[in-house]
């Protein structure tokens, strides 16, 4: 028997599932990270740099492994970036109070100032990305993502871009 073109998994009409769903959200991260990533190596950042920046910024100091673990890069890659940010006056690393074990991590005056002046190139790009999306999808997908990592309200702008102008659809 030969299997109708509705019954592909390339067809709109096939039901995603939870695995479809996953497929696509890991392809919209991707195409999202990447144009980032090229637009901070366009201007000699990086996307690892912004987002290490970008989370220390939002959560204040933060152990090197909360670093690793909530940026989901392996501990040692963030231990060489830490090294890297460090020289650059972007963060600065001290023992934890509380653990002399345990070393925080913290934004800089200067690391702010980076984010600062990053922050409109990354907004333009992300916005681009989102660019075929109305401002009520956008609130809706982001309701939706924030649902699915248990947040139970996200705020209408991201706290990292302003939320962008868009454009009305005819």
């Amino acid at each position: 028997m030969i299997a109708k073109a509705t019954d592909s998994p390339a067809s709109p009409r096939t039901p995603i599932g939870p695995h479809g769903l996953g497929l696509l959200i890991a392809r919209c991260r991707k195409r999202i990270w990447n144009a980032a990533h090229q637009e901070l190596l366009n201007h000699g950042d990086t996307g690892w740099s912004w987002q290490v920046l970008s989370h220390l910024e939002l959560s204040g100091a933060l152990t090197q492994n909360e670093v690793a673990t909530s940026t989901g890069q392996h501990p040692a890659s963030i231990s060489r970036l830490l090294v890297d940010l460090e020289r650059q006056g972007l963060v600065r690393r001290r023992r934890d109070a509380s653990d002399q074990r345990r070393i925080q991590v913290v934004l800089t005056r200067q690391g702010r100032e980076r984010l600062d002046g990053i922050r409109p190139r990354m907004n333009e790009v992300i916005d681009q990305q989102f660019a075929a999306f109305s401002g009520a999808e956008l609130e809706e997908l982001r309701r939706l993502l924030g649902k699915l990592v248990g947040h139970q309200e996200l705020p209408a702008a991201s706290a990292l871009l302003p939320a962008p102008t868009r454009r009305r659809k005819a």
